[in-house]
């Protein structure tokens, strides 16, 4: 099980032994399909965590300790969704709600135009949370209820969709940027140096600069 991002970690699956088992290797043959709440652990992890199996499907909740939020997700039924799926939940201090999102709803950041972009997903009960590299999707939900729960998925992949996209136009955008870098430098010959001083003048290495700010170069 990985280290939870939020307060706890809320899967689901649609019910299927094998496939569950494969999943979850720790609980082979020690599966209940009674519809109640059973430990996952064993004792030796560093977290705590409770499965059933109720409405055909499996579902897992896993936090460090127990909490507040982790307590909450036990009351929570499944609702309908076709996949394996898991999303990081944790309170939401400046709404007194909650925050849910998962791996794949992330994007290249912070940007400049980050702060205009919260605003406008706020409105939309959604928004962005800070990384070192990137920034994480997230969507806000007031109570931790099956229905609201299944809303607010539902608004978050609205996000992961549309964040999915940018990253591609990223991408490309990329690969063109260094098809033409390439190009510069097999114009100058296969051995030109790649050195700033030749290549960008007056370029001031202890400055930070974006790319953007650097002097536009013709190939001799």
């Amino acid at each position: 099980m990985r280290h939870p991002f939020g307060d706890a970690v809320y899967e689901q699956c649609p019910w299927d032994q094998a496939h569950v088992e494969a999943i979850y290797p720790i609980l082979k043959g020690l599966l209940v399909a009674d519809g109640e709440w059973h430990p996952t652990e064993s004792g030796a992890e560093p977290w705590v965590g409770r499965y059933r199996i109720v409405d055909g499907y499996f579902q897992a909740v896993f936090a460090e300790e127990p909490n507040p939020v982790f307590a909450a997700l036990l009351a929570v039924r499944p609702f309908a969704r076709p996949d394996d799926a898991e999303w990081d939940v944790w309170a939401h201090e400046p709404t007194g709600g909650f925050a849910l999102s998962n791996t794949f709803c992330i994007t290249p950041g912070p940007f400049d135009h980050q702060d205009e972009l919260v605003d406008w997903l706020a409105r939309h009960g959604l928004g962005l949370t800070e990384h070192e590299w990137y920034v994480q999707g997230y969507a806000l939900i007031e109570q931790l209820t099956t229905e609201a729960l299944a809303e607010a998925v539902d608004r978050l992949t609205w996000l992961e969709v549309t964040l999915a996209d940018l990253n591609e136009k990223l991408d490309r955008a990329g690969a063109a940027f260094w098809q033409g870098v390439q190009g510069q430098v097999a114009a100058r010959g296969s051995a030109a140096p790649l050195r700033a001083s030749e290549w960008f003048p007056g370029f001031e290495p202890k400055r930070r600069v974006a790319l953007s700010e650097l002097p536009p170069q013709t190939p001799e």
